[in-house]
């Protein structure tokens, strides 16, 4: 009996942290679970409450350090616009505003934080068939007390919209243009509650465009806003010399890709491949179309031949994900071991080695590939490059410890089978490039410098830089010694290499955007369109 008098002696006048733990559940608030939401009704009205003693659920979503929520359930009575907030609540909120029946899985409507000072104000629009879930919670964990939960319908003190409208362009290396109209729509409300709280809200829109017009090397059109074949929602398109590839859907819920030729007169028909999930990308190589999934089914090839697509080759998939996908069928995959980084190069189907690079202890690994299947890694710490290894597809090295002089923090590595190029400098400064051939001992081909450096890269004869000062954009091309092929300066800012000595500068106005392609520095071909 003593013994059970100093127990009940020790529970109401000692230990204070345990007795503060059995007032923290006991004064639990009974919304603090989302099945427990509080219920509220009306177009507008208040309510309060309390989450000093609430808690988070193992799958409950918070956003930052929050925690300590609580839940209401309100559904609109009519459809509209509606505001809640936390005016007057003890601590600094955050507001959500959820759809869904069960904490694990809750589509998120719109969230909030200091709207209102320390307070949160989230507006949306309301149906009146499915309950909205209001969580309110701390910042962080030091934030907790009295809620104040107030919410009306909105006012409409002014709304404003801008329209503006573009052209997205694709160009091809013949001077070829595919371009479709584009349109952004942004709407700035003023809205009001009940309670004199005036905010702005701006959202936007972009219409989903169905049709595109297509020009030839002289800017003459060969067709204009014609419609695709299966015309997909959402267009995404990826153009070379005889069509155009579209994609439809979303990468979780499968692609449908379609295959659009050119004919005189429009698109003509192509072929559609439906990827049913773990879409990853398209990419287009010469006349060829790359597929690539993830690890859970297959990687594939579409070869595209004027409009007919027909599999070429399927490489099943494995653990990994493809780094590098060539014209001439090698692919590299790429796997993160324990202690080292797994590629494997494949041509076509077949399976022509593996690569094992060791992870470093400390810094960054960095890598590139060639069409050969050839490697080169290095790792990068506190700002230094290298060494160099360069290794086979079948994982035979070529050379090691390499380290460019005067380059040990390049900025741009360029690598292909036949020329390894290094550059330092930053964009807008003299830059400093080098040149060298990736044998068992590189040898030194040459240096150059680019002054108003803006980028440098390896085309299928040689080298190019591109240099920019106050508008006007200087191409120069070189052979494998660094030695000058041709020079050409222009107005207007280096908008893509398009391959083979080809590129495309674009000079934009406030109502217009000039796309001119050029080859080794002469003109091929000019398209302008409208904007505003």
């Amino acid at each position: 009996m003593k013994f059970m008098n100093i127990v009940l002696w020790s529970l109401l006048c000692g230990a204070p942290a345990l007795r503060a733990g059995i007032a923290a559940r006991a004064l639990a608030p009974t919304n603090d679970a989302f099945t427990n939401s509080s219920v509220v009704t009306g177009l507008s009205g208040a309510t309060s409450g309390d989450n000093t003693a609430a808690t988070v659920e193992p799958s409950e979503k918070v956003y930052g350090f929050g925690s300590n929520t609580v839940w209401w359930s309100w559904t609109a009575p009519v459809q509209g616009w509606y505001a809640f907030d936390t005016v007057g609540s003890a601590f600094d909120t955050v507001l959500g505003v959820w759809q869904g029946t069960a904490v694990s899985n809750l589509t998120l409507v719109i969230t909030n934080n200091n709207e209102i000072g320390q307070s949160s104000l989230a507006a949306f629009v309301a149906a009146t068939n499915k309950p909205y879930r209001l969580q309110v919670y701390g910042v962080d964990n030091t934030q907790m007390g009295a809620i104040s939960l107030r919410w009306s319908p909105l006012l409409m003190l002014s709304q404003f919209a801008v329209t503006n409208e573009w052209s997205d362009v694709w160009l091809n290396r013949s001077g070829y243009a595919l371009s479709q109209p584009a349109t952004k729509i942004t709407t700035q409300t003023t809205w009001m509650n009940a309670y004199a709280n005036v905010f702005l809200r701006t959202t936007s829109s972009t219409p989903t465009p169905t049709t595109a017009t297509l020009e030839n090397m002289y800017g003459v059109t060969v067709f204009t806003a014609q419609a695709f074949q299966k015309p997909p929602s959402s267009a995404r398109i990826a153009h070379y010399d005889i069509a155009a590839v579209l994609l439809r859907g979303t990468a979780t819920r499968g692609i449908q890709l379609t295959v659009n030729g050119f004919a005189a007169s429009g698109f003509s028909a192509g072929n559609s491949l439906t990827i049913v999930s773990n879409f990853h990308q398209v990419t287009v190589v010469h006349r060829s179309i790359y597929v690539t999934l993830t690890n859970k089914t297959s990687t594939g090839l579409l070869a595209c031949k004027y409009a007919l697509v027909r599999p070429v080759w399927e490489l099943l998939a494995a653990p990994g994900a493809f780094s590098a996908l060539y014209h001439n069928g090698v692919t590299i995959r790429t796997n993160a071991g324990a202690a080292t980084l797994d590629c494997e190069v494949f041509k076509k189907t077949r399976r022509q080695g593996l690569v094992a690079i060791p992870k470093p202890a400390t810094g960054t690994l960095s890598m590139r590939s060639s069409d050969r299947g050839s490697i080169l890694f290095w790792t990068t710490a506190s700002g230094t490059n290298g060494p160099l290894t360069l290794v086979t597809r079948r994982g035979r090295p070529v050379f090691s410890a390499f380290q460019p002089a005067g380059f040990a923090t390049f900025s741009q590595c360029l690598f292909d089978a036949s020329r390894l190029a290094f550059v330092t400098g930053a964009t807008g400064q003299v830059a400093q490039l080098a040149l060298y051939t990736p044998r068992r001992v590189p040898q030194l081909k040459g240096t150059l410098a680019i002054p108003a450096f803006h980028s440098a890269g390896l085309d299928k004869s040689g080298i190019y830089s591109v240099s920019s000062v106050t508008g006007i954009t200087t191409v120069c091309g070189y052979n494998n010694t660094l030695k000058m092929r041709w020079t050409q300066a222009a107005a207007g800012s280096f908008y893509k290499h398009l391959g083979d000595t080809t590129y495309a500068l674009l000079t934009s106005t406030a109502t217009n955007d000039m796309y001119t392609i050029y080859k080794a520095g002469k003109f091929v071909s000019k398209h302008a369109y409208g904007r505003k």
